[in-house]
């Protein structure tokens, strides 16, 4: 809940209890309840991530006060961060209510909390790899986490498990642990990340929660 007495806040859609995981971590453009043209980009309604948001109004606010210039009241901030115009730099506008859009901003938020922009992150990447290379992984989404040096370097002693092999051990893990996904706690996460250490590289399986009967 925000401390902010803000405007946009007051005008959000009530019932929101439908909307996925990360949406809700967006404010609407106010005007979108009367259904105004300054509040859609194309078809896609205008968004503000919800911390991000706030932050600027405080920063704004803080700026003023520091000029000697009178502190503008919240309204009139939010008012001119959502008509910024599209030319602006990304990370001080509003983005398009687009799902790779969404996730792409969450997962690069340092405002977000880790376990939400590591769920961002891989839902992302597990909804936007090609067919190809989702057929390629067998549905196992694999992604680098962090690579602190060259990867796979050769060196004495003896030669580490295939890559094919501690895939295939990490994957078996991760359906293992599916599971866990019962849990009312997990009820939103659709998939199950399982992390695996090869050749000097720290990665990822994901795996795809089971369809409900």
């Amino acid at each position: 809940m925000s401390m902010l007495n803000l405007y946009t806040a007051g005008r959000q859609q009530t019932l929101v209890s439908e909307r996925s995981w990360y949406r809700r971590l967006f404010y609407d453009h106010p005007g979108r309840l009367e259904r105004k043209p300054e509040a859609m980009d194309n078809d896609k309604v205008k968004v503000w991530c919800k911390h991000c948001f706030e932050k600027r109004v405080l920063d704004e606010q803080r700026a003023d006060a520091l000029s000697g210039l009178p502190v503008r009241e919240t309204a009139q901030i939010e008012h001119q961060l959502w008509a910024q115009p599209k030319t602006t730099a990304r990370n001080l506008r509003w983005i398009r209510a687009h799902t790779s859009e969404m996730l792409v901003h969450i997962r690069d938020c340092e405002l977000q909390n880790q376990e939400d922009r590591e769920h961002a992150r891989q839902e992302h990447d597990s909804t936007t790899l090609s067919p190809r290379r989702k057929k390629a992984h067998g549905g196992v989404v694999m992604t680098p986490t962090s690579v602190p040096g060259p990867a796979f370097a050769p060196g004495p002693g003896p030669a580490p498990p295939s890559m094919h092999a501690t895939v295939a051990a990490a994957t078996a893990a991760a359906v293992a642990a599916t599971s866990s996904l019962a849990n009312p706690s997990n009820s939103d996460r659709k998939f199950i990340v399982y992390p695996f250490h090869h050749g000097g590289v720290d990665a990822s399986v994901s795996i795809t929660k089971p369809a409900t009967p």
